[in-house]
């Protein structure tokens, strides 16, 4: 039986993702880091899980995050790369 993941690996994981994402040189207070530390937030007190995608087009990348029930997945954040335009 799977059960919903417990909040200390809430916690664990998303402190990591924090981490990795500072690691980048993305600063923790940027506006797109903060905006990721609102659905950390309800995700670790709350157990509220989300998916979507945040822009972090000041650093070329759009973050597609998974924040997952399921105590058999892990969080979930790709970077992916951003073509931006030339004028």
């Amino acid at each position: 039986m799977i059960t919903d993941k417990p909040k200390e690996d809430r916690v664990k994981e998303s402190v990591q993702i924090l981490r990795d994402i500072q690691q980048l040189g993305i600063p923790l207070d940027s506006p797109e880091v903060i905006e990721l530390k609102q659905y950390l937030d309800s995700y670790i007190k709350d157990g509220i899980c989300w998916s979507g995608s945040i822009m972090f087009l000041k650093y070329g990348r759009i973050a597609d995050v998974t924040l997952p029930k399921r105590s058999d997945r892990a969080i979930e954040i790709v970077l992916r790369y951003v073509k931006t335009r030339k004028h």
